[in-house]
């Protein structure tokens, strides 16, 4: 699971991304490759790349605030990094954006969350009860039509985990009933 400093802290008292980590956990699935923000060392580009790449899936957390800058990378944030490198890997990504109402953006964030709205991402949430239940019914519906996550499970012979966000159009390919089961909540056409 991906996500920068700032939905680990907000709000109170569950954070954005503790109401996230609530849904792999719901889900079924485990968190492999946390972010390295708060209170961890953060690793190198190619470390961090690596371990997205051991990942079944990417689950990320897009905000306000753009991240941490990559040690050996300092044109990136991890959150961003994370998710390039899920898109190498092909990864199916679940990604979502928290709404914002007047807040004002870092130029480098903006162009990031346009690049995964482009994309075509999962949903966009307000609070964390509606990212808890979104992230719930994507990961849900992953574990379940996954192909891939079935063979890497089997030759590595241990849990599914989930990496630093499924695309939207990934996922209606995969899951159409779980798509349409969630259009409506985060505003699918």
């Amino acid at each position: 699971m991906s996500c920068a400093e700032e939905l680990e802290l907000s709000p109170r008292p569950r954070s954005f991304a503790a109401a996230a980590y609530a849904a792999v956990r719901d889900s079924g699935c485990r968190v492999a490759a946390p972010s390295g923000s708060t209170g961890h060392k953060d690793p190198p580009a190619e470390e961090r790349r690596r371990q997205v790449g051991t990942c079944d899936v990417y689950l990320g957390l897009i905000g306000r605030e753009y991240g941490s800058q990559v040690v050996d990378l300092p044109s990136r944030s991890y959150l961003e990094l994370e998710y390039a490198a899920a898109q190498k890997a092909g990864l199916h990504r679940i990604v979502f954006v928290r709404t914002l109402e007047t807040e004002s953006i870092d130029g480098r964030q903006q162009a990031f969350r346009e690049r995964a709205r482009q994309d075509g991402l999962c949903g966009w949430f307000v609070d964390d009860e509606e990212l808890h239940r979104l992230a719930r019914i994507a990961l849900e519906g992953w574990r379940s039509r996954s192909p891939k996550r079935a063979a890497r499970k089997r030759a590595r012979q241990d849990p599914p985990g989930i990496g630093p966000a499924c695309d939207a159009n990934g996922l209606k390919d995969w899951a159409p009933e779980i798509a349409s089961g969630i259009s409506d909540a985060i505003g699918w056409p």
